[in-house]
């Protein structure tokens, strides 16, 4: 449910919600009892805009839980040229924030350049998880119609699943697109992620580092056949040599983390719109990974169909359908 803020009615309000698998990943830190739910429901974003009068310009004031700005993909998949999101989506960047933007853009000098400030508690979390915020930019540069290039950055003592007051993270984002006015059924996008967290990663369980760094790049190039297909390929490459993220990291047979890895993915996906609320989107992809997943983990369950972690890539088929009301 949205409700955008205009000249006439400078109140604006957004509230998306899910259910089932996803919700149980929108968000992170909430209330204990949320952890086990089998059955989950999340409010992605609940906030209100104003287009508040400041100085003979406007500046749009929006409060409470939003997407984050950082990243190419969208929560929405529909907006994405793939079907499923990618590996450096789902781990290198924030999802949802708390707090509060200013859009302060009108004072720029021209209209092709954009600027956004953020206010937050942090990272994928209705509550705050210590007693620091994060701060964050939004900086964009749109000099025609072709070209888009963004600059994210975020910055805060929030170290990855704990509660203290002093260990910083921080990350920039770059995004760029480019619609080739000589081929014009090809698009371009790319996207660069670089993350820092201070007193975490392999360094901390080896103390031979202060912290650890997370690295992704990832190229999409999306190929119009006709007005109703279109063709989106993507390759990605997400380093978590560090073991920073929760991703692809290594256990000794203690169950500590000794170690982390790095990967990269292949995706094709072929949107075919049949109306104009409904698209089918068949794809195929490829992960292949720098270590077999989680290997040496001990006492792990195996869900049916597990191979027992020892896959080291994998070829994944998905077919999807969305409807838009």
């Amino acid at each position: 449910m949205d409700k955008e803020a205009t000249d006439d009615h400078p109140v604006g309000w957004q509230m998306h919600t899910y259910w089932g698998e996803k919700a149980k990943a929108i968000t992170f830190l909430g209330q204990d009892s949320d952890v086990n739910d089998d059955i989950r429901f999340a409010v992605a974003t609940a906030n209100v805009t104003w287009n508040a009068p400041v100085a003979g310009k406007t500046v749009p004031i929006t409060m409470g839980k939003m997407y984050t700005w950082i990243g190419y993909e969208l929560v929405e998949n529909i907006g994405n040229p793939n079907y499923t999101h990618g590996s450096s989506y789902n781990n290198a960047i924030p999802f949802t924030h708390m707090g509060l933007s200013f859009d302060v853009s009108e004072f720029l000098p021209s209209d092709k350049w954009g600027l956004t400030l953020y206010y937050v508690n942090g990272w994928d979390s209705y509550i705050d998880n210590n007693e620091a915020k994060s701060f964050g930019t939004y900086l964009t540069w749109q000099p025609n119609d072709d070209f888009f290039i963004s600059l994210a950055t975020i910055y805060g003592a929030e170290g990855w699943g704990r509660m203290p007051n002093g260990d910083a993270t921080m990350m920039y984002d770059i995004v760029a697109t480019y619609a080739l006015p000589q081929v014009d059924k090809l698009s371009l996008g790319f996207n660069w992620d670089h993350g820092y967290s201070e007193n975490d990663g392999f360094g901390t369980f080896s103390n031979t580092t202060s912290g650890g760094h997370w690295y992704a790049a990832v190229g999409y190039a999306m190929w119009d056949f006709t007005d109703r297909q279109m063709g989106a390929l993507r390759y990605e490459y997400f380093d978590n040599t560090d073991g920073v993220k929760d991703a692809n990291i290594t256990f000794d047979n203690g169950g500590t983390q000794v170690g982390g890895g790095s990967w990269y993915t292949i995706t094709y996906t072929h949107n075919i719109t049949v109306a104009d609320n409904l698209m089918l989107r068949p794809e195929v992809r490829y992960n292949n990974y720098s270590s077999t997943v989680r290997p040496d983990l001990p006492g792990a369950a195996f869900e049916p169909g597990d191979k027992g972690h020892t896959a080291d890539d994998e070829v994944i088929l998905t077919f999807g359908a969305e409807y838009v009301f």
